[in-house]
Formats: structure tokens, sequence, C-alpha cells
């Protein structure tokens, strides 16, 4: 493995500096003291005096906090749930070392995030910084090949949301970065398993399914897990799975509400939409309300539990909504600083440790 120099730890002075500096600076003292023909008794102390604080000053410098550390934040076009991460990493590096935080994010109209992100982990200020953390927007090979050119440099890389690949990295000789997630199976079950409990209790209840786009592994994954806890119930004749060509939320909502229009042709249906994240069903809750007259025949079941700036999840304030999951962004964020805080101190390396963060189920209203 290519071992690069890591930009990421804490200067410190030594101990053996700390014991040989301040001797060094008693010894040549001492011959002052001698030429000068003082006592030597009368030296002794004065020695002894300077050893002290010499060793305390030098002491002061080992536990000094180092020049602040740049951290870039590269992130994905899902703005509230990039910014909930940003919040709990800002939070748990407040205090525990000096840095100072960029975060980089796809314009609106961006419309191909992984090829925007590629442009940005090439650029200057990301290769001037001491560690970099990336929300893969997909896939992307050259991502990952932007990401171990970062570790060649000795640039400490977190990736969050979107596990890396580790054979790339291993073939290019290098470790894999960590990897930072909400246990997205976990998720999924928990939305699969409420869903599933609404067609159990009304026979004319279907369910339509967005299932993420095929490159993107955590919401194939997620998607993958609902699907599964619907079949495992014995659902499959009343369950409508939508395959979303990507996570644009107006794409995907024209997707899913002309699926979930078919299932109430009928007058007697009912239907409940899992949409994949909370940015799609916002998109869902204001494509029913346009078309009226759908309270009691239509609910909506998020991902992602994204907060909005008052601290408040977002799904709460729309009325078809009846649950999401929270994948806990800042808590992911809070993990990531944790891995940065111990990289610093250096107590951690640029490994292939996995840390998942347990999503929670949060009913937002109920039949």
């Amino acid at each position: 493995m290519n071992s690069p120099r890591p930009r990421m730890g804490k200067p410190h002075v030594s101990q053996i500096t700390l014991i040989l500096a301040p001797a060094t600076i008693v010894l040549v003292l001492l011959t002052a003291i001698w030429v000068a023909g003082i006592d030597f008794d009368h030296a002794l102390g004065i020695a002894g005096l300077v050893y002290g604080v010499a060793a305390q000053a030098l002491a002061e410098l080992r536990q000094r906090d180092a020049p602040r550390k740049s951290i870039v934040v590269v992130g994905m076009d899902d703005h509230p749930y990039l910014r909930n991460i940003v919040d709990g990493l800002r939070d748990g590096l407040d205090g525990a070392m000096p840095f100072e935080l960029t975060t980089f994010t796809p314009p609106a109209n961006e419309h191909a995030s992984d090829r925007w992100q590629v442009h940005v982990l090439d650029g200057i200020k990301v290769h001037d910084a001491h560690a970099v953390v990336v929300l893969p927007s997909a896939d992307n090979v050259d991502v990952w090949n932007s990401l171990a050119r970062l570790q060649r440099k000795g640039i400490f890389v977190i990736v969050a949301d979107h596990r890396p690949p580790r054979e790339l990295f291993v073939n290019a000789g290098l470790k894999p970065p960590p990897y930072v997630a909400s246990d997205f199976l976990k998720g999924g079950s928990l939305a699969g398993r409420l869903i599933a409990d609404r067609l159990q209790s009304n026979e004319t209840t279907f369910a339509v399914v967005a299932m993420g786009p095929g490159e993107v592994g955590p919401g194939t994954a997620r998607s993958g897990r609902v699907v599964y806890e619907l079949a495992r119930s014995g659902l499959n004749g009343r369950t409508r799975a939508v395959e979303l060509a990507s996570w644009d939320a107006v794409a995907a909502r024209d997707c899913l509400f002309q699926s979930a229009s078919d299932v109430l042709t009928d007058a007697a249906n009912k239907v409940i939409i899992f949409c994949g994240d909370d940015r799609i069903l916002l998109e869902m809750q204001r494509a029913f309300a346009d078309q009226g007259d759908c309270e009691g025949r239509v609910e909506l079941v998020g991902y992602d539990g994204t907060y909005a700036i008052d601290g408040q999840l977002l799904a709460r304030d729309y009325s078809l909504a009846v649950a999401t999951i929270d994948t806990q962004p800042r808590r992911q964020g809070d993990v990531i600083a944790q891995i940065l805080r111990d990289a610093y101190h250096r107590q951690a390396s640029q490994d292939t440790e996995e840390r998942l963060v347990e999503p929670q189920l949060v009913e937002t209203a109920r039949p």
C-alpha cells in the first residue's frame, strides 16, 4: 500500500524535546555562570528555576492547537439533507480542533451533479485541503478516481451515503476511505412494514413503491427492502413498483403520480406511496393538492428524515405524509466529525472502517 504523508494529523512537540530542550538551556546557563564565577549553590538554584520555566513553556507549546485544518465538503443536490449533515459535522468539531469548513453544493440548474463533483474534486481548493468529505451523487468511476488522487496527496478522505468500491482503491494501491451512512436495509424494512400494515388493514389500499435508479446503491437498497417486506406479507398483488430514471424530484413525481392515478381510477381504491425521499414526498404533496379531492385516499411515506432550520421534520408539514424514515443526518455528521477528530489526534488512519447510523421510523400522521 502507498503511504502518503498525512496532512490531517496534529503537529506536536515530542516528549524527548520536552526533556532535552530545557536541559540544554540549563547546561548553557550553568556554563555561563561558571565562567562568570558565581557561587555554585546560587547558580544551581537559578538553573532549576530556568529549567522549570522552560519545561512549562514547552509543555504549553505541545498542547497548543495547530493551525486550522481545512476541511472541504463536496455535496449532492439534496440541499436540506446535506445541510443537516454539515450541521452535525460542525457541531462535532467545534471545540475539539481548529478547523475551517468549506461546503460545495451543485447549482440548481446542474443536471449532471456527478460530473460537477468530479470538476470540484479536481480543483485547487480541494487539493489544498487537509480533509475532504464527499457525498457522491452516483456510482461514477471518475468520482472514485478523483478521490484516489486526493489520497495519494495525503488528503484524508471520508465518503458518506454512497459506499466506495473497495476493489478500485485496492487496485490503486490505496486503502478504501472510511464510509459513513444510514443503514439503508434497516430503513427500507421499517418503511416496508409500515406500508404492509396499511395494506393489511384495508383490502382496497394499494402500494406504489419508488425504486431507486439501478446505479444508485442507497436508493436500490432501501426500495428493494420495501418491496421485500411487502412480498413477505403476501401483498405482491397490490404492489406497484415504479423504477425511477433518476433522483430528480420533479421527474420522479411525474412517474409516481401517473402510477398512483391509475390505481385511484377505481373510486373504491386508496394508495400509499413510498416516495424514496422527502424531496419527492414534497413534490407528490403538491401534485395531489393541485388535483384536489385526495384526502383520505392518498398517503405518502418519505425517507431521509430531513429537518428544517427550526429543527422540525419537514415531513410533518405535509398533510398527506403519514411517516418518514429519519436517517439521522446530523448524527451522521457527528460520526464523520469523530473520524476527523481521531485522525487529527493521530488515533485513526485512512482505512476501510464502515460506520452505519441506525434509522428511525417517525410517524407523522395516523389513519
